[in-house]
């Protein structure tokens, strides 16, 4: 079960390990070193966004699941090579007005279906 506390322990944790300060991690992610700070805070009210977590993930060689504490499992898996470069394109898709968002998922339906 996703814990917020878990996921603030396995980045300060995760960050540590890679010898990474809160700036070095910020810059590779593309945040300030006070929004990390935040973020490894337990008493943080606010949560990353799935694009933020992502790049986290991808920085700190681990997968989402493990860093929000759904998987206690640090390696990442065969397949989130496929899922982090489907991450940008997801932001985007849920970006988009409902009528767009569902035609978008519709055809890549109906592409998945034709393989």
């Amino acid at each position: 079960m996703s814990d917020k506390s878990t996921m603030c322990e396995r980045i300060k944790m995760l960050r540590n390990k890679k010898n990474l300060t809160q700036k070095g991690l910020g810059e590779a992610i593309g945040v300030s070193e006070s929004f990390i700070s935040m973020v490894e805070s337990k008493t943080n009210r606010k949560s990353p966004s799935r694009a933020t977590i992502s790049k986290m993930a991808e920085v700190l060689g681990v997968s989402t699941d493990y860093l929000l504490g759904l998987s206690n499992t640090e390696d990442l898996l065969p397949y989130s090579n496929t899922r982090r470069e489907f991450e940008p394109i997801i932001t985007k898709v849920e970006q988009l007005d409902e009528d767009k968002r569902v035609m978008v998922i519709k055809m890549i339906q109906s592409m998945v279906k034709s393989i």
